[in-house]
C-alpha cells in the first residue's frame, strides 16, 4: 500500500476508543477524514499490557469501512499472521525486537497480500533496518514505550524520523514512515516536516469533544496547507540558495533528477539562475530545497 509522500495518513488508535461503545466510535472514524483504523494487539508478554484479541478485532472489522492497520505488540507474531489477515487486516506491523527471523516474517505478511510493517521501540536504533529496508513497506517508529496509551511523547523521535527518512530517500524507496504514541496538534507538523507520512493518534482524537473535527482541523488542515503552500527552490551548480529565516531540507548535490518528494510533474515556484516560475516536471537540477511556507518570508 503506497501513498504520495506529500499525503499524511491519519490512523486513529482504537485502543483509545470507548469499548462500551465500540460500534459508535467505529462509525465516527468512518465518517471522519481518517484513513486507517489503527489496531494495537498486546499480549501482556512483549508489552506489559493486554489490549484485545481476535473476537474484538472481528467486531471492529464488521463496522470499519477503512483499512485495518494492525500493530502486533506480541511475541511470535508469525503464528497469527494468517488469522489476522482473515479478520480483515490490510496492514500488519510486527516488532523488530520480537522477530528473530524478521525477513521470513515480512515475506509471510507479503505472501498474504498485506502491507508489511516493522516497528522499532524507542531504544532501538534505525540502523538495524539497513539490510532489510528494501523489503519493508512501512516503518513504524514508537514515540512512546509500547504498552499503554496516553504517554508523553519522546522528543528524540524527530531525529529518529529524519534518519529513517534519509535512509529511505537515499535508496529511492517509497516506504511509509508511521509514528505511534503521543501524537497531537503540537507535534504533528514537526513529525511531518521530519519526514513522517502516517500518524497514529489515540487519546488526542478520542478524548476530544468532537473527534471528527479534531482530525480535520488539528491534523489534516496543517498538512494540506503545508503541501499546497510549499515552494521548491532549485539551484543549479554547487551553491545552495540560502534565504534568511527559511527552514529548508537539502537533497544533495549533482542529483540526476530532482528529488521533490511528491511534487514531481507539478508547477512549483522555482528560482533558477534568477528566473522565476518554471515547470520543473522535466527539468534536471543539481539541488532541490523544500521551503517550509510557515517559516519562509513570502
Amino acid at each position: 500500500m503506497r501513498t504520495p509522500q506529500n499525503k499524511v495518513i491519519i490512523a486513529p488508535s482504537v485502543l483509545a476508543a470507548d469499548f462500551a461503545n465500540l460500534q459508535r466510535d467505529c462509525e465516527v472514524l468512518n465518517a471522519s477524514a481518517a484513513d486507517w483504523f489503527h489496531i494495537d494487539i498486546m499480549d501482556g508478554v512483549f508489552v506489559p499490557n493486554i489490549s484485545f484479541g481476535m473476537p474484538v478485532l472481528e467486531a471492529i472489522q464488521r463496522h470499519a469501512r477503512k483499512p485495518l492497520d494492525v500493530h502486533l505488540m506480541i511475541v511470535q507474531p508469525e503464528r497469527y499472521l494468517e488469522t489476522f489477515k482473515k479478520l480483515g487486516a490490510e496492514i500488519i506491523t510486527v516488532h523488530y525486537e520480537a522477530c528473530p527471523h524478521l525477513h521470513r516474517t515480512i515475506q509471510q505478511i507479503k505472501d498474504l497480500g498485506c502491507t508489511a510493517g516493522v516497528a522499532l521501540n524507542p531504544h532501538t536504533p534505525i540502523n538495524v533496518l539497513e539490510d532489510i529496508i528494501q523489503d519493508i513497506d512501512m516503518v513504524l517508529i514508537m514515540s512512546v514505550n509500547p504498552g499503554f496509551g496516553g504517554q508523553k511523547f519522546i522528543e528524540y523521535t524527530y531525529e529518529k524520523v529524519r534518519k529513517i527518512r534519509q535512509m529511505v530517500d537515499n535508496q529511492g524507496l517509497n516506504t511509509l514512515i508511521e509514528i505511534d504514541g503521543g501524537v497531537n496538534a503540537t507535534n504533528a507538523k514537526k513529525l511531518f516536516d521530519a519526514g513522517a507520512n502516517a500518524l497514529v493518534a489515540g487519546n488526542f482524537v478520542f478524548a476530544s469533544a468532537n473527534p471528527i473535527q479534531t482530525i480535520q482541523d488539528d491534523i489534516l488542515n496543517f498538512s494540506k496547507h503545508t503541501v499546497e503552500a510549499a515552494q521548491i527552490i532549485v539551484c543549479m551548480g554547487d551553491t545552495l540558495t540560502h534565504l534568511p529565516g527559511v527552514s529548508s531540507t537539502s537533497f544533495g548535490p549533482n542529483a540526476s533528477r530532482p528529488v521533490l518528494r511528491g511534487f514531481q510533474g507539478e508547477r512549483v515556484r522555482v528560482l533558477k539562475d534568477g528566473i522565476g516560475s518554471v515547470d520543473v516536471s522535466n527539468t534536471s537540477v543539481d539541488h532541490a530545497v523544500v521551503i517550509n511556507p510557515l517559516t519562509a518570508d513570502r
